[in-house]
């Protein structure tokens, strides 16, 4: 059902998938690093979410700069190109590489 997301590994190429991707790294090692990161993040969240409060926000009418404006519609017309050639070549998967993930998040506070 869901084959669309990930079809385009090509496991035949090294460091693509595969047992020899799969066995990368071992599960201890995983689990420890599941734990570290968790424990250092964790803390933080809850810090975080505890000191967060609403920023006033002050209703002026401005209009936005054209350059942010060009920049949005540039960046999200090139950004569905994207979208739509990962989707015809099958390798969709690669969408949650981190420039991607970093485009979108961009878009988004361009928006």
């Amino acid at each position: 059902m869901l084959d669309w997301a990930h079809i385009g590994v090509n496991i035949t190429v090294g460091g693509n998938g595969g047992p020899e991707c799969t066995a990368y790294l071992p599960m201890t090692k995983r689990i420890l690093e599941t734990i570290f990161v968790m424990g250092l993040t964790a803390p933080l969240l809850k810090w975080g979410l505890r000191n967060l409060s609403p920023i006033p926000v002050v209703q002026e009418h401005t209009v936005d700069p054209f350059g942010k404006r060009l920049l949005l519609v540039l960046m999200t017309l090139i950004f569905g190109i994207e979208i739509g050639f990962k989707f015809s070549s099958k390798t969709v998967i690669f969408l949650l590489n981190p420039c991607h993930v970093t485009t979108a998040l961009q878009i988004y506070l361009l928006a």
